[in-house]
């Protein structure tokens, strides 16, 4: 019976690696980390199921496990590319969802974004294929907003065309603002362009924090008063007041207990409490009391974080 040990060789009569082979690895190695950066995925030597592991963001690096000296990791950020990819991910969104104005800015910025890439072919089909779209978009809006004015129906009309006349670089934004001149001159203008205004006003609380929400619905209740808008502000207003203020007296109630527990109790209790009211002062309190727990730092080191066990964010 032969030893499990017997058939291996010791170090000092191993065949050393050949120039020629170390030349070889070290070109791959090199390619990889090209590729990784054009593609924004990961080349490194660690291994699937190794500890340490830091899933995520994008690491470039030649540095082996466990190997001395070699190159640190570099992090891949987006650049222009990135940026103009991602306005153009939010400009077809907003395409689909009806809202030609954001649409516009979201081009704009692709166009900002699009100038560092002048000698990319592909970016420039890109913006331009948008250009089309957008302009296809807006044209279409526009025969709704004149079918709309012709039907006497003011305030759809006078909304679509403001939001037209705010886009630059289109013919559409010439034609709205002579229909928006053209309207001002029929009956019922300054009641359908008050509620307009109070919509627009109103509009802006949909991407707000709760807390700001309430001072966007008090100001359109404010200067608005008489407009459909702005009733229904005031009454969105006070509901959702009431319900901070319930939100407020649970959080402190929660907080409170919590302060009295000890160990896991007490950290279960306030990632109880960030989740259910992020946005609450108790809230803000007991992210700042949770344990810092600390995660890997690119290159080497740890960072102290805040982040609670299972906690999103």
């Amino acid at each position: 019976m032969v030893h499990p040990f017997e058939r291996i060789i010791p170090s000092d009569e191993t065949e050393k690696p050949s120039r020629r082979n170390v030349l070889k690895i070290a070109a791959c190695g090199a390619v990889a980390a090209v590729a990784a950066k054009a593609t924004g995925q990961v080349a490194t030597t660690m291994a699937i199921g190794e500890e340490g592991g830091q899933p995520g963001r994008p690491i470039a690096t030649t540095r082996a496990i466990g190997e001395e000296g070699g190159k640190g990791p570099v992090i891949v950020r987006p650049g222009h590319q990135g940026k103009l990819l991602t306005h153009y991910r939010n400009f077809q969104t907003a395409l689909r969802a009806g809202d030609v104005e954001t649409a516009g800015q979201e081009f704009t910025k692709m166009e900002t974004a699009a100038k560092s890439e002048k000698k990319n072919s592909r970016y420039k089909r890109l913006v331009s294929n948008s250009r089309k779209q957008l302009d296809t978009a807006l044209t279409t809006r526009l025969k709704h907003a004149d079918a709309n004015l012709k039907a006497k129906k003011l305030v759809p009309a006078i909304k679509t065309y403001r939001a037209i006349s705010r886009i630059e670089g289109f013919k559409q934004q010439a034609l709205a603002k002579g229909k928006l001149t053209e309207a001002a001159k029929l009956d019922g203008h300054a009641e359908a362009l008050s509620e307009v205004q109070a919509q627009e006003l109103y509009d802006t609380a949909a991407k707000a924090k709760n807390c700001d929400k309430v001072a966007i619905y008090e100001q359109t209740a404010r200067d608005y008063p008489k407009t459909p808008t702005g009733k229904k502000a005031a009454r969105q207003a006070k509901a959702l007041s009431a319900r901070l203020k319930r939100e407020e007296a649970a959080s402190a109630a929660m907080l409170k207990k919590a302060r009295k527990a000890k160990g896991s109790s007490q950290v279960k209790m306030l990632q109880a409490i960030v989740r259910q009211y992020p946005d609450t002062t108790s809230g803000k309190l007991a992210r700042e009391m949770l344990p810092k727990a600390p995660r890997p730092r690119p290159g080497g080191g740890m960072i102290a974080t805040t982040m609670a066990i299972g906690e999103e964010g």
